[in-house]
């Protein structure tokens, strides 16, 4: 057991050093500091500047999809196509930890290079690092990471090929954003807005600028239960496929 768990490990600190090595990080944070810091300045006020945080979630969902499109399509897709799983599974390693290690590297990724830039909003928007709402704002990003990585993982396995998964993954992620209502619980923005509106109104004792709806916990608690549930599904299925079904050439 001790033996996995450092197996585990240790496929996770090879994936992180494969991300340092390849140019595609060096992309990825220009892109997350680019969708974060060009996020627009709206309200100036001091006492409500928090809300500067939900104007322009929009347009970081659209660098987010391409983000997690390009990295998790060229984590799963090139060790596909290249052979790297193959030869992992010549060493004492389950299908089963590899999985888990990509995807959970690339999840830790994700979630730390957007909160290190989003970190920088403290300081541009005048906000307390105490400020609650900017760490309700991290963890409704952490959770639609969560469901982009999860799908798009699906998505990579079944194509197995990097281009092709970039492109649909992409075309469906942002294409759900722009069919559906912005107010539904069925886009990022919808629950992100439910999110921080329920409680911006707790931490604040208002809602926040531009919300007319108040949100009751029920809201948010389903808002954040979506994308948890589905990236359960769909890491459930991924996770079957990877080590049940699915044949690595």
């Amino acid at each position: 057991m001790k033996s996995e768990h450092n197996n585990f490990f240790r496929l996770i600190l090879w994936e992180l050093q494969e991300y340092l090595n390849f140019p595609m990080l060096e992309i990825l944070v220009f892109v997350v500091l680019y969708s974060v810091l060009n996020q627009p300045t709206v309200v100036i006020s001091y006492s409500m500047s928090y809300n500067n945080l939900r104007f322009g979630i929009r347009d970081i969902t659209f660098f987010m999809t391409l983000g997690v499109g390009a990295l998790v399509s060229r984590s799963f897709g090139s060790s596909i196509s290249k052979g790297e799983i193959k030869t992992l599974l010549s060493y004492p390693l389950k299908r089963g930890q590899i999985f888990a290690s990509k995807f959970t590297a690339l999840f830790m990724v994700f979630v730390c290079t957007y909160t290190a830039a989003f970190s920088v909003q403290i300081y541009l928007m005048r906000l307390n690092f105490f400020e609650p709402m900017f760490y309700i704002s991290v963890l409704g990003m952490a959770l639609q990471l969560l469901l982009m990585c999860s799908l798009t993982t699906i998505i990579v396995l079944l194509t197995k090929n990097e281009v092709i998964s970039i492109f649909a993954s992409a075309l469906l992620l942002y294409g759900i954003e722009n069919v559906v209502n912005p107010s539904s619980f069925s886009s990022f923005v919808g629950r992100f807005n439910a999110i921080f509106s329920y409680f911006g109104k707790i931490t604040h004792e208002t809602l926040p600028v531009g919300i007319g709806t108040e949100y009751t916990l029920n809201d948010a608690v389903l808002a954040m239960s979506i994308p948890l549930a589905i990236s359960a599904l769909l890491l459930v299925i991924g996770a079957i496929y990877f080590v049940r079904i699915m044949e690595v050439d």
